[in-house]
This record gives structure tokens, sequence and C-alpha cells, in this order.
């Protein structure tokens, strides 16, 4: 099912963005590139937990690619949340002068969803920095992708609880 949920994130990215751009810091293979800036924004999914090369099997490598990115930053902090990306990760997009030719994703759901079912962070706080988050980046390009991920309290799993 996560390999389903990555491959599905990679298209709807792919479509959203049409033909963009492509790369890694973490220097995953490269093509052609058309000097893109990607920079990734996320938690352990963004990381590559769970691939046996991160810095070319992760999804954010992977995407890099697909996008032809010239340089891909890769912010991505396992464990992270939204609140804690909007303090730890967003500063460091934005000194990375983010601008019309830069594409950020972010992919933070799991790690909030997890909280919020713990009573430590409720829907409207995860929305109020969501929306925070957005509204910094989008001051410096307009090509913000945001991944996010079913509603798990509607899946077997959740509901067998």
């Amino acid at each position: 099912y996560f390999y389903m949920s990555i491959y599905a994130l990679y298209l709807f990215m792919a479509i959203q963005m049409g033909n963009v751009a492509k790369s890694s810091l973490t220097t995953a293979p490269t093509s052609t590139n058309c000097g893109l800036t990607y920079i990734a924004l996320g938690a352990s999914d963004s990381v590559g937990v769970g691939t046996s090369n991160p810095s070319i099997e992760g999804w954010v490598p992977q995407f890099a690619l697909l996008i032809n990115a010239a340089k891909t930053i890769n912010l991505g902090v396992s464990g992270s949340t939204v609140a804690q990306a909007l303090r730890q990760q967003v500063p460091t997009a934005l000194i990375q002068k983010a601008d019309e030719n830069s594409v950020i994703t972010i992919w933070l759901a799991v790690n909030d969803f997890n909280a919020q079912v713990t009573g430590q962070v409720t829907l409207d706080q995860y929305k109020t920095s969501l929306n925070r988050m957005l509204s910094s980046l989008k001051s410096n390009t307009n090509q913000v992708l945001v991944g996010n991920i079913p509603d798990l309290s509607k899946t077997k799993m959740r509901s067998d609880r």
C-alpha cells in the first residue's frame, strides 16, 4: 500500500507540474536539466526511510529525476509534523532563494495524523500551520505542491482498533 501511495503521489505531482525539471543535494542521478531548483519539505518518507539507498531510491530524488531539476534540496526530517517543519524547514527553504524557477513539495501528514489521534495536535492547529507554511512558501514561488494521504480513519487497519 505504501508504494502504491508513493506512485500515486508521483503521478499527481507530474500531472500538476506538466513538464518541469530535476536533481538532488544528496547527489541523485541527473540528466539534462533546465535550471529548476527543487526543494522538498517533509518527514521520514521525504528522507527516504524504507529504501535501501535513500539518496537514489527515495521519492524525493526520484521526483527530482522526473521533473529534471538542476538542483535538489531535501529538507525532510524524520518524525516532522507540519508545525515542526514550519519552524525548522520553511526558514531554510526561504533562505534557498526559491523563485519562479523553483518547485517546492510538501509531504507532511502521517505524523500529524498520529499526533491528532493521541491528542497532541488538533485538526485546526494542523490547518493553521499548513496555511502559514503555504503562505510563507508561496511568497517566493507559485509552484508549491502538497502531497497528502487518504483518510486513514476509514482504512481497515484503523477501523479494526
